[in-house]
C-alpha cells in the first residue's frame, strides 16, 4: 500500500483532521479493500481517524472492518505504478519525496461498490 496525508510534526506523533482532533471509524460492512486502488483512512486503532490516508496496491481484506473505505481510484493508474516501483528503507518509507500534486472527487467514487 501508499499512504499519505499529513504528516504529525512538532512535538506530536498524531496527524488530527481538519476537525481538531482524531474521529470515529465509518465502517460500511460492504465496502471492502478487495482490489487495487481503494482509498481508506489510516489508522491506530478503532476511533483514531486523522488525516493519514492509504491507497491498496493490491486485495487487502485483513483490513476490512479495521479501516474507513472512502474511495478508489477511477484513473492515473500509472501514477500508482510508479509509486510502486520507488525503492523504500527499512521501515517501508520512499527514499523519495512524493507529493500528490492534484486529486479530483467525483460525485460518489463507490456508488458500485456497495
Amino acid at each position: 500500500m501508499v499512504q499519505g496525508g499529513s504528516p504529525a510534526s512538532g512535538s506530536t506523533k498524531e496527524s488530527n483532521s481538519v476537525y481538531g482532533e482524531m474521529f470515529e471509524d465509518e465502517i460500511k460492512p460492504s465496502l471492502k479493500h478487495h482490489a487495487r486502488g481503494i482509498v481508506s483512512s489510516a489508522n491506530k486503532g478503532p476511533d483514531t481517524n486523522g488525516s493519514q490516508f492509504f491507497i491498496t496496491l493490491a486485495a487487502a481484506p485483513h483490513l476490512d472492518g479495521k479501516n474507513t473505505v472512502f474511495g478508489r481510484v477511477l484513473e492515473g493508474w500509472d501514477v500508482l505504478d510508479k509509486m510502486e516501483e520507488i525503492k523504500v528503507d527499512k521501515k517501508n518509507r520512499p527514499q523519495e519525496t512524493i507529493k500528490i500534486q492534484s486529486a479530483q472527487m467525483h460525485a460518489n467514487p463507490l456508488a458500485d461498490e456497495r
